[in-house]
């Protein structure tokens, strides 16, 4: 299970993983930025120790790797510090999971910051807005946004 990021709207739902031996890949500065935050003053109030701090097992990404063959994971700082995307490599059409690096489409077609409550580092947001543009003019993916209901409808049953 790849999990993005740690914030409390994506991490949730990690308990039903606790105690097994599913391997959850996160980027390490996502983790040590969730820890940071929800254990001290330090960092943001998006993350919640109970929805990550259990029996987890871990697989810790440092930078981009390749999960398995024709799958990506992307480090894309800037909404969170260690927030992970993905490209994923098809016959029919490549996929660019942007998540909540783009939460609309605007954020990504127009380049349009989500605010400083939701860009943890504004420098790195647009760096990796960078990145996925030019993976996505590479290979001719679609991306996908992390809340855009418009979209979801739009894509719904056609990926």
């Amino acid at each position: 299970m790849v999990q993005s990021h740690l914030h409390l709207d994506h991490a949730g739902g990690l308990y039903h993983f606790a105690g097994t031996d599913v391997p959850v890949y996160v980027h390490r500065r996502e983790l040590e930025h969730a820890y940071l935050s929800a254990k001290s003053t330090a960092g943001d109030d998006a993350y919640l120790a109970a929805d990550f701090d259990l029996d987890i097992a871990w697989e810790v990404v440092h930078g981009d790797r390749q999960l398995l063959p024709g799958i990506d994971l992307l480090h894309l700082p800037g909404h969170t510090p260690g927030i992970l995307g993905a490209h994923i490599h098809r016959d029919a059409e490549d996929l660019l999971i942007a998540g909540d690096q783009a939460f609309l489409a605007p954020n990504y077609e127009a380049g349009r910051e989500m605010g400083t409550s939701l860009v943890h580092d504004s420098r790195a947001w647009e760096r990796s807005l960078r990145t996925l543009r030019e993976r996505e003019r590479r290979s001719g993916a679609t991306v996908l946004y992390g809340h855009d209901p418009e979209q979801f409808d739009r894509l719904q049953g056609t990926l």
